[in-house]
């Protein structure tokens, strides 16, 4: 079963509603357990709290349940790695679909 990891733009969009598409794909994977998170991610997403009583409320809602990946030097590279090659081809690049396609 693959998993993805949904990046803070995927969390933003499915909170603003304003792609339904990845909104409705975003849930369809929460259900089958095939979406992850990690630290730097987390922080990204849960920025947006603006009181402790909202952060919990946004983390229990959001990332709680999902998969935590670690994020140790071996990824750390990895991740590195694949912004690399991503770099001047399909990342940033209107109509670019972030990273909660890749696995």
């Amino acid at each position: 079963m693959p998993v993805y990891l949904a990046d803070s733009s995927i969390w933003a969009w499915a909170n603003k509603r304003s792609r339904p598409d990845i909104t409705e794909k975003l849930a369809e994977r929460i259900e089958r357990d095939e979406v992850a998170t990690c630290v730097p991610i987390a922080l990204e997403v849960m920025h947006r709290a603006e009181t402790g009583k909202q952060y919990d409320e946004l983390f229990d809602g959001l990332l709680k349940s999902l998969r935590w990946l670690d994020l140790d030097e071996r990824a750390s590279r990895r991740a590195l790695e694949v912004q690399h090659a991503l770099a001047g081809s399909t990342h940033g690049e209107p109509g670019w679909t972030p990273s909660i396609w890749a696995t």
